[in-house]
């Protein structure tokens, strides 16, 4: 906790490594980079290369710099942020978080690289009484200031 906000669910290894069983498991009895990534529970959206507007997905809006990741995850919730994880940790893949969309050098993707966007992802819970805030990676203050 610093001056009173709290960061958690953080997309980590280790934080894999305590994924929900059906996560673990559907991981596990995937057979190729692709088939890992569309088998993860609840189905968030995945574009792989040959994807319609893969290009535009896979680097942002706004860049001066193109990459050609190898696939990008729009993740809603933990669970799929892990599953990614483990997929991109299965088949030695680099996983990179991709969350205020304001890299000009697309540094939020990466050739061969597995892009876990957190735009989706962007609920922001205050308690008042604690004086704690839980804020999700893909917040932007644009939209929750507004």
């Amino acid at each position: 906790t610093i001056s009173g906000l709290q960061s958690t669910g953080s997309a980590t290894a280790a934080g894999a490594a305590e994924a929900p069983v059906q996560v673990r498991q559907s991981v596990q009895q995937a057979d190729t980079f692709k088939s890992c990534l569309t088998s993860i529970p609840g189905s968030p959206l995945v574009r792989l290369p040959g994807s319609p507007d893969y290009r535009t997905y896979g680097n942002g809006l706004r860049i001066i710099r193109w990459q050609s990741p190898a696939a990008v995850v729009y993740a809603e919730d933990a669970a799929q942020v892990q599953a990614a994880v483990l997929c991109a940790t299965k088949f030695r893949v680099q996983p990179i978080p991709r969350a205020g969309g304001n890299s000009f050098e697309a540094l939020s993707s990466g050739n061969g690289a597995l892009v876990i966007d957190l735009t989706k992802m962007s609920a922001v819970d205050v308690a008042v009484p604690q004086m704690t805030a839980t804020v999700q990676g893909g917040t932007r203050i644009g939209e929750k200031m507004c």
